[in-house]
């Protein structure tokens, strides 16, 4: 009779148990990877991750099967990166030759993140950050693929994909999306992987192919455990994504999250640029007008406006913008479509413009150009600007695409949204009282905001026109078109119009700002674009529609002759006297709409509570489980069952220690394999002898026999867990697999 042949060390799981155990961390990675969804412009970025994930790991596989050494692996690993990044990433840089795709490539690995952490969303699936997004996914592929097929570790698998889940959630943080669902799929996927580690059949397919069939033979599944397993694997999981799919609802679509950007923006280098506003009367005086560029639409256009800049901060003297520019991507914004709105595509090229600022037309929502172009276009989000990284804009070409609603095509119950009180940017210090009042009576008339705003229109559009009025549109400049009286003709230009248009919307409460570019009067075929079309104009926030342009300048109306500073008039149908001191003029909207109620959101405080709760009930079930097991064991039946269930806890113990013995071994065989400290082997060894006469003569089993085999089994644990390692009986009360086994059970009832 031959001695029991000894287990092979485990150093490494070829073949099946290999495959097993790789093939939850790749479901894992690639629903890691689905995060990407909304940050990238379609679904195309998939095929891309799913190669940098399964690439990797079949590499370890093939290098784990073929006793490939560590380095080798690292090496081919390396290698194998290359291809599929250039393949993934670099496809439309292939063409520009090898050393640019090289180059490119180099810049992607080293600084590919700076440019993931800056694009504005959604963008494309290409280039330098997507190269940092393949090496980051590639990276925690083969990580977690040497470690499933290298290590006999339950939980080390899991940190790579833990790791990259954190990542990449950082990144799409800027995202206003749900998260918690795909958390939810990665918990479950990971609760998985540990139970399918931890437990057979994979352990038992190990040892197999290690070549121990007595381990293998003595922690075999039973169909129960398997059956609870699945059954627990399944309740996990449907769980957590229904605690998640209610949490996502209840704490909203995830604006509020921690975003690593804002803390401190990349700075994107940007020309300076002059006030826009101060250069519309020098191009409208130029002579002859020069082209600037060239406009070709999707489908004829009338009244169109071609906006530059949009200027929402108004400090008493100058319109600024306030904006922070990003590298531009082919999708601009996604926000909410307007009503029945189709997007109004442009191809715009450039000969000449005066700043680096770049035409687009109404909300940009997408942008096109080629390889050499797109890398110079910054977008500004708040904006909507868009803008090149270069002093000279020339010969620049681009398709920009975006929603426009002209004033006329509002119902009267559009309602613009408020600002918010109070805005110190709405309205600053200094603002001319008469302005106010101005405002309350054209306004007062009116039955709803949209009237009330045309009302302004209307009067300012009746005011005279000068190009050759002063330039500026400060407290003073708009004072002087208002009010004739300070001693000027009172005629302006449209600098003057739009910001007193802004300015006496802004009494009213409303969102207005200034915006300035070009406008077009027809769109038909090629149109060319000159300094004589600039222009500019008011635009008002209205709900559900967007930024609307108004026309408070009507160039047809003349300048009037100088009147008497003796007969101080505004306008013929407007009187503007002074009812009272300053104090008296609110700034408060006039009949303004009531907005609507939203409905109270419930506390995520309890969302919090319950998925803690969740989690504490999972944590809690193993030990509870273990706990009641113990119990039964020593209140069993007979004598001999309470020495055979102290025997039980024992091997529970030696198993929580990566110890696993096969059904064949007696146990003084297995006290003497489990190499424990000296104290536990000597209690491992009384036991045993315990177990032995509990099994072959249970009639001889006595109450001392009894108390003798548990306190074994208790000096056994002090002796596993010694000085500062007693810590690690908290991860052992949480280890699932001594519930999961079967062991050959003895003679004796109960």
């Amino acid at each position: 009779m031959t001695a029991p042949r000894e287990a092979a060390p485990q150093t490494a799981t070829p073949g099946k148990a290999a495959l097993l155990d790789v093939l939850p961390g790749a479901v894992a990675l690639a629903a890691v990877g689905v995060l990407y969804r909304d940050f990238f412009d379609g679904w195309g970025f998939l095929p891309a991750i799913l190669s940098a994930v399964a690439t990797p790991m079949t590499l370890m596989l093939v290098a784990v099967r073929l006793r490939w050494s560590g380095t080798v692996s690292t090496l081919l690993a390396t290698v194998a990166f290359v291809p599929v990044a250039v393949l993934g990433a670099l496809r439309d840089t292939i063409e520009h030759g090898v050393a640019d795709t090289v180059m490119q490539l180099g810049w992607g690995v080293v600084g590919g993140w700076a440019r993931l952490l800056t694009v504005p969303v959604p963008t494309t699936a290409n280039g330098q950050p997507f190269v940092a997004l393949l090496l980051s996914t590639w990276i925690a592929a083969a990580a977690t693929g040497w470690l499933a097929t290298r290590s006999t570790s339950v939980t080390a698998p899991l940190l790579p994909v833990l790791l990259a889940f954190g990542l990449n959630l950082a990144v799409v943080s800027v995202v206003p999306d749900r998260h918690l669902i795909l958390a939810a799929v990665v918990a479950t996927v990971a609760v998985v992987m540990v139970l399918a580690r931890g437990t057979s059949p994979l352990a038992a397919v190990r040892d197999l192919e290690f070549g121990d069939e007595t381990a293998a033979a003595g922690v075999r599944p039973t169909r129960r455990g398997i059956r609870w397993l699945g059954a627990g694997v399944l309740a996990v999981g449907a769980s957590t994504v229904a605690i998640a799919a209610v949490a996502t609802g209840l704490l909203g679509d995830g604006g509020t999250r921690s975003d690593p950007r804002p803390l401190e923006p990349a700075a994107v280098a940007t020309p300076p640029v002059r006030s826009p506003l101060s250069m519309v009367k020098p191009q409208l005086r130029q002579r002859p007008p020069q082209l600037l560029f060239t406009v070709r639409p999707d489908v004829p256009r009338r009244d169109t406006y071609l906006r530059v800049a949009a200027l929402d901060r108004f400090d008493g003297s100058v319109w600024t913008a306030t904006d922070t520019y990003l590298v531009a991507g082919t999708i601009l914004d996604r926000g909410a479509v307007p009503a029945g709105r189709t997007p109004v595509t442009l191809h715009i090229a450039v000969e000449s413009l005066p700043s680096a600022l770049l035409p687009v037309i109404g909300r940009p929502v997408r942008l096109a150009s080629g390889p050499g172009t797109m890398e110079h276009l910054r977008f500004g989000p708040a904006t909507g600007s868009l803008l090149s990284d270069r002093a000279d804009a020339a010969h620049l070409s681009y398709d920009v695409a975006g929603y426009v609603v002209a004033r006329t095509e509002l119902p009267d119950t559009a309602a613009p949204t408020l600002n918010a009180s109070p805005d110190p940017a709405a309205l600053p210090p200094g603002f001319p009282h008469q302005i106010g009042v101005l405002s309350q009576r054209l306004a007062l008339p009116e039955a709803n905001p949209l009237a009330k705003l045309t009302a302004i229109e209307r009067h300012l559009r009746g005011l005279p026109y000068n190009l050759d009025a002063p330039p500026g549109h400060s407290y003073a400049a708009v004072m002087r078109v208002l009010d004739p009286s300070v001693g000027t003709t009172g005629d302006g230009y449209a600098e003057q119009h739009a910001a007193a248009f802004a300015l006496m919307g802004r009494s009213l409460g409303y969102r207005v700002r200034v915006a300035v570019g070009y406008h077009v009067a027809a769109l038909s075929g090629t149109v060319p674009v000159t300094t004589a079309d600039a222009h500019a104009w008011p635009e008002v926030y209205f709900q559900d529609y967007g930024w609307v342009p108004f026309e408070p300048t009507d160039t047809a109306q003349g300048p009037l002759p100088i009147q008497p500073a003796t007969t101080p008039s505004l306008a013929p149908t407007v009187e503007l006297s002074d009812p009272g001191p300053a104090q008296s003029v609110t700034q408060r909207p006039v009949d303004e709409p009531k907005r609507p109620q939203e409905p109270p959101r419930p506390d995520p405080s309890a969302v919090v509570i319950a998925l803690g709760s969740a989690f504490t009930a999972a944590l809690l079930a193993v030990p509870a489980a273990k706990a009641r097991r113990r119990r039964r064991r020593r209140r069993a039946l007979s004598l001999a069952a309470r020495v055979d269930g102290a025997w039980a806890e024992a091997l529970d113990r030696l198993l929580e220690r990566h110890h696993r013995f096969g059904a064949a071994l007696t146990p003084h065989e297995i006290a003497v394999r489990a190499a424990t400290p000296d104290a536990g082997t000597a209690a491992l060894t009384r036991l045993g002898t315990a177990a032995t006469m509990a099994m072959c003569a249970p009639g001889l089993v006595r109450a001392g026999h009894v108390e003798e085999a548990w306190a074994a089994e208790r000096q056994l644990r002090q002796a596993l867990y010694p000085g500062r390692r007693r810590m690690l009986l908290l991860v052992a009360l949480l280890d699932p697999r001594p519930l999961l086994v079967r062991r050959p059970r003895g003679r004796w009832p109960g």
